[in-house]
C-alpha cells in the first residue's frame, strides 16, 4: 500500500519535531544580582542623595528631596537608569545595561541609607551636639537647674562649650599678614570659638575644619549609631518570611516601588511603561503641577493653582471645634501621589486612615461637652504609646510560632528549615548589635543596666511597629508622636529614673527618634519585598547593605559636618532640626529635675522600683491598648468590619492631619471601581495610578533641577546666594 501525500507530510513533521526535541536546549546565563554595576550605581546615588538632601531642602527650601518614606529624588534617579540609561547602552554597549536584579540591589543601596542625609539622622546629629550648647547660654532654666552637666563631657566636642575655654589653640592654614590679629595668630585660632561659634556661622578664611575636636566624642556615638542600625537591618530581615510570606502582607509602596523596575516582560523598559493609561495620568498631573510651576516663576504667565486650603467654615457649623481640638480638620491637601497609593490598599485601610481626623475630632468633641476639657496633644500620645505596645504584642503573638523557632535555632546553633536560614542569620546578627546597644549605652551614655534596657527595647518597639505600619497600609509620610524617654519618664517618674539618666534618655531621643518620618527600617523592609521579588538572595544582600551601611553613616556625619562648617549652619534655616526638637526636650528634662528638687530627692540614689507614674499616662495607654485589641477582635470575628486597628497608631499625628481627606478621596474612587467594575477593570486601573505618581515625581524633580540650576548660574562670586523668592512656592509636597 503507498502512503498518501497528506500522511508522509505528517510523517515528517513529526520526524522534525522528535530532533528538535531531542536537541540539546541552549542554556540562557543567570542574571547576576550583585555586580560592579548595581553597586557602584546605588553607592552613587546614594551619596549623592546624603550630599544634595539638606542642603536643598533648608538652604534652596525646595520640595524635600527625600521627605518620607517613598522618597521622590532618590527613586526618580533609579527610574532614569530603566528609562534612559538601559535603553541607550542596549544600542551602545549591552553589557552596561542593568538588569532586573542589578536595578533592585541598586534600589535598595539606595534605601537603606537614604534616611542619613534627612530627618533619620544628620538632619539633627551635629545640630544636638554643638547648638544644645549654643541654646544653654540662653536659657536661665537649663543653667539654674545644670541641665547640660548631668550628660557625660565626653560625648561633646572639646568636653562641651563650658569646658572649652581651657582647650588648646587650633592649628590653622597660614593668613595673610594684614589679616593676623593680637588675639588670632599666623597659624592658631581659639578652639571655643572656631568649633562651636563658627559652627553657625562658617569657619573664617584660613582656618581648616576642626575634625579633630569631633574625634573624641564620635568615638561614642559612631558605635552607636552603627550598632542600632545594624539591629533594625537585622530585624527587618527576621521580620520578612513572616510579613511576607506567612502573613503575605500586601506591601504597597513596594508594589508600587517595584513596578518602576519591574521587567517581567522582558523587554527594554519595565513594563509599567509600556501602558498607555500610566502615561496618559503622568501626563495629566504632570501638567496640571507644570502650571503651578510657571506661575511660581513668572505669575503672569500661568495661573496659580493652590494645591492646600483652610476649611474655616467648620467653625460656622461646628463651634465646638473652637474649644475643643479638631486636629487638623480645617486644612485640606490635595496630593496625587498619597491618592494613587490609597488604589493599593485594602478598602478597610483606606477608609479608616481617611476618617482617622474625622473620629479623633469628634470624640474630642464630645469629651469636651461632657467634661468641658476636649483631648490635648499629650492624652493622644500616651494613648498612641500604649497602641505601640499592644501591636508589638499583636505582631509577636502572631508570628510566636516562627520567631521562637528561629530564636531557639539562633541561640542552639542549630541548623534550620530552608525558609528559616535568613530568620537565623538575622536573629544571630540582632542578638549581637542588641548587646553591643547595651554596652554602649552603659558604657559611653552612662545609663544603668535596668535604664538601658528599657531604652533599647522601647527603641526596637517603636519601629519594629512603625515599619509593620508603613508595610501593610503603604503610608509613605507619617510619625510616630511619642519618644520612648518621654515614656519612660511619665511611666517610672523621675524619682525611679534620676537626674542624669532622664536627661541622657531625652538626649537620646534627639539623636535616634527626633522625626523617624524618614527612618532605616520601612526603608530596608520594603526594600527587601522588591528584591525578593526580583529573585535577589537576601541573606546576601542584607551582608552587602550592611557593610555599606557602616560605612555610609560615617561618611554621612563628616560630609554634613563639612558643610556646616563650610557654609554655616544658620544657613540651613530648619528651625525643629536646630532649635525647636532640642529646647522641646532639654525642657521637659530640665522639668524633670525641678521636680526632683522638690521633692528633696535631687541627691538621691534612685531606684527603678520606686515607680512614681504621672497622672493620666497609665489611663489613655490602656484605653490606646484597649482600642488595638478590640479592633483586632472584631476583625477576626466579623469579616466585613470596616476599620483597622491602625486608626489608633496614627491618629493626631501631624503628617495624618495633612493627608487624611487624600486617603478618604482616594479610597472612594477605589471603592467606585471595585464597586462598578469589579476585579478585572481593577486590575487594570493600576498602571493609570502608578502614572499618577510617576507625574508627581517628575514634576518634584523638575522644579528641584530647575532650582539648583539656578542656584548655581546666578550665585555671586564670593557671596552666599539665598533661594528666596516666588520659585520657593512651588512646592508639591507639604514639608
Amino acid at each position: 500500500m503507498v502512503d498518501s501525500p497528506d500522511s508522509s507530510s505528517q510523517d515528517q513533521q513529526q520526524q522534525v519535531l522528535t530532533a528538535q526535541s531531542q536537541a540539546p536546549t541552549p542554556t540562557v546565563p543567570a542574571q547576576r544580582a550583585f555586580t560592579l554595576k548595581s553597586i557602584l550605581f546605588g553607592l552613587g546615588i546614594l551619596f549623592f542623595t546624603i550630599a544634595i538632601t539638606g542642603y536643598n531642602d533648608f538652604v534652596l527650601k525646595q520640595s524635600p528631596f527625600v521627605m518620607n518614606h517613598f522618597p521622590p529624588g532618590p527613586y526618580f534617579l533609579v527610574i532614569c537608569i530603566a528609562l534612559f540609561w538601559n535603553p541607550i547602552c542596549s544600542r551602545l554597549s549591552p553589557n552596561l545595561c542593568l538588569n532586573h536584579k542589578e536595578l533592585a540591589v541598586s534600589l535598595v543601596i539606595v534605601l537603606s541609607g537614604v534616611w542619613l542625609g534627612a530627618s533619620g539622622l544628620n538632619r539633627f546629629f551635629p545640630h544636638n551636639l554643638i547648638n544644645s550648647w549654643n541654646m544653654y547660654e540662653n536659657q536661665s532654666s537649663w543653667q539654674s537647674n545644670k541641665t547640660f552637666e548631668y550628660l557625660p563631657d565626653h560625648l561633646f566636642p572639646l568636653g562641651g562649650k563650658d569646658q572649652a575655654d581651657n582647650a588648646p589653640a587650633i592649628q590653622g592654614s597660614p593668613l595673610p599678614d594684614d589679616q593676623v590679629t593680637d588675639s588670632q595668630t599666623h597659624y592658631e585660632f581659639n578652639a571655643k570659638d572656631l568649633v562651636y561659634k563658627n559652627f553657625a556661622t562658617g569657619i573664617p578664611e584660613g582656618a581648616d575644619i576642626p575634625y579633630q575636636a569631633w574625634y573624641g566624642p564620635l568615638a561614642h556615638w559612631i558605635p552607636l549609631i552603627i550598632v542600632f542600625s545594624i539591629a533594625l537591618l537585622s530585624l527587618s530581615l527576621i521580620v520578612h518570611r513572616q510579613w511576607s510570606n506567612h502573613e503575605q502582607l500586601t506591601y504597597p509602596l513596594a508594589q508600587i516601588g517595584g513596578s518602576f523596575i519591574d521587567r517581567s516582560d522582558g523587554r527594554t523598559l519595565p513594563s509599567v511603561f509600556y501602558k498607555r493609561s500610566f502615561w496618559i495620568a503622568a501626563a495629566v498631573v504632570f501638567g496640571f503641577h507644570f502650571i503651578r510651576f510657571i506661575h511660581a516663576w513668572f505669575p503672569s504667565a500661568a495661573p496659580g493653582i493652590e494645591v492646600e486650603a483652610w476649611f474655616g467654615w467648620y467653625y460656622k457649623i461646628f463651634p465646638v471645634f473652637t474649644k475643643s481640638n479638631p486636629f487638623g480638620l480645617l486644612k485640606f491637601g490635595w496630593y496625587f501621589s498619597l491618592i494613587g497609593i490609597t488604589f493599593f490598599l485594602s478598602r478597610e485601610i483606606g477608609l479608616t486612615l481617611g476618617l482617622s481626623h474625622f473620629l479623633l475630632a469628634f470624640i474630642s468633641a464630645q469629651l469636651y461637652i461632657s467634661t468641658g476639657s476636649g483631648l490635648s496633644g499629650g492624652d493622644v500620645s500616651n494613648s498612641r504609646a500604649g497602641a505601640y505596645l499592644a501591636y508589638a504584642a499583636v505582631i509577636i503573638y502572631t508570628g510566636r510560632y516562627y520567631y521562637w523557632s528561629v530564636l531557639k535555632k539562633a541561640l542552639n546553633f542549630k541548623a534550620g528549615e530552608e525558609h528559616e536560614v535568613d530568620g537565623i542569620f538575622a536573629m544571630r546578627i540582632f542578638l549581637l548589635a542588641v548587646v553591643g546597644m547595651l554596652v554602649v549605652l552603659c558604657t559611653s551614655c552612662e545609663l544603668s543596666f535596668p535604664i538601658a534596657l528599657f531604652y533599647t527595647l522601647l527603641v526596637l518597639l517603636l519601629f519594629l511597629v512603625f515599619t509593620r505600619i508603613i508595610c501593610e497600609t503603604g503610608i509613605p509620610f507619617m510619625q510616630a508622636g511619642w519618644h520612648p524617654g518621654m515614656i519612660i519618664g511619665k511611666v517610672f517618674g523621675v524619682t525611679a529614673i534620676g537626674a542624669a539618666p532622664l536627661v541622657m534618655i531625652y538626649y537620646l531621643g534627639l539623636m535616634l527618634t527626633a522625626d523617624p518620618k524618614e527612618c532605616m527600617m520601612p526603608y530596608v523592609s520594603n526594600s527587601l519585598k522588591i528584591a525578593e521579588k526580583q529573585g535577589v538572595n537576601l541573606k546576601r544582600l542584607t551582608k552587602v547593605v550592611g557593610v555599606i551601611l557602616i560605612f555610609a553613616i560615617v561618611a554621612s556625619i563628616f560630609m554634613k559636618m563639612t558643610e556646616h562648617y563650610t557654609i554655616g549652619a544658620n544657613r540651613s534655616n530648619d528651625g525643629y532640626g536646630q532649635k525647636w526638637a532640642m529646647r522641646g526636650a532639654m525642657s521637659k528634662a530640665t522639668s524633670g529635675i525641678t521636680e526632683l528638687t522638690d521633692l528633696g530627692q535631687l541627691d538621691k540614689e534612685a531606684s527603678i522600683f520606686n515607680i512614681n507614674p504621672q497622672d493620666g499616662t497609665f489611663g489613655y495607654m490602656f484605653l490606646g491598648a484597649a482600642g488595638v485589641f478590640i479592633f483586632f477582635a472584631l476583625r477576626f470575628r466579623f469579616t466585613g468590619f470596616p476599620l483597622h486597628p491602625v486608626l489608633f497608631l496614627v491618629w493626631g499625628t501631624w503628617p495624618m492631619s495633612r493627608t487624611f481627606y487624600c486617603f478618604l478621596i482616594g479610597w472612594l474612587i477605589r471603592e467606585l471601581i471595585v464597586r462598578f467594575g469589579g476585579g478585572q477593570v481593577y486590575q487594570s486601573c493600576k498602571p493609570f495610578f502608578i502614572g499618577l505618581i510617576f507625574g508627581e515625581l517628575a514634576t518634584i524633580m523638575l522644579g528641584l533641577g530647575t532650582g539648583f540650576i539656578y542656584h548655581f548660574s546666578t550665585i555671586p562670586e564670593g557671596e552666599a546666594f539665598w533661594y528666596g523668592g516666588e520659585p520657593t512656592e512651588f512646592n508639591v509636597f507639604a514639608r
